[in-house]
Formats: C-alpha cells, sequence, structure tokens
C-alpha cells in the first residue's frame, strides 16, 4: 500500500493511494491489477501537469511490483474525462463498494 502526497513547492496539492490488488472484486476483474483507490489534485492545480506526473509515479512503482495491469473507479465528473485521457478505457463493469465503473489501463509495451 502507497500513499503519496503532490507538493508544489512547499503547498500539498494533492494525493494519491494505490497498491497491488492481491484479491479482486468480487470476481469482476482478475487479482494482480494496480489498483489506484484514491487520486486527488486541488481544482486550482488541475490542467497543470501536475496530476499526469503524479499518476506517472504511481505507475511506475506498480508495474515494479508486478501488476500486470492498472486499474481505477473514477467519479463521474472530473475522473471520467482525466482518467480517459491518459488511457484508461471502461470495462463497462460496475464496482459494488463504491458503484462507480471499473477503468482498466493495459501496461504492455509500457516498460522498456
Amino acid at each position: 500500500m502507497h500513499f503519496e502526497i503532490a507538493f508544489s513547492g512547499d503547498t500539498a496539492i494533492g494525493f494519491a493511494n494505490y497498491a497491488i490488488d492481491l484479491g479482486t472484486i468480487y470476481g469482476l476483474i482478475e487479482s494482480g491489477g494496480g489498483c489506484i483507490m484514491e487520486f486527488y489534485i486541488k481544482s486550482e492545480y488541475r490542467r497543470k501537469g501536475y496530476a499526469r506526473k503524479m499518476l506517472e509515479m504511481c505507475e511506475a512503482v506498480l508495474i515494479d511490483e508486478g501488476a500486470n495491469f492498472l486499474y481505477v473507479t473514477p467519479e463521474p465528473n472530473t475522473g471520467k474525462p482525466f482518467w480517459t485521457a491518459v488511457g484508461y478505457k471502461d470495462t463497462g463493469k460496475i464496482d459494488p463498494d463504491n458503484e462507480q465503473p471499473i477503468y482498466i489501463k493495459s501496461i504492455e509495451n509500457t516498460s522498456a
């Protein structure tokens, strides 16, 4: 389990909580994926590259830890556009815990 705080200078501007999923979401997806459970950037720091930079770091850690795919359950308003823009695809499945759609990103060919 990882918890990261993003800073701009001395100001905390966001956070991410993520881990390798050792179980599964009630049989909806395989185990072994990298799950980004929480991901947030303050609104005044959005659309400035901070989220992408933090996401790249989170994804790199999960890939290094053996994730064979990555997934999130984004909230509908600001989350879905961001996750779609960075390559996550809607599976059409819903996480029963938070009733949000499950978006997955393949990590094939993303590591050198």
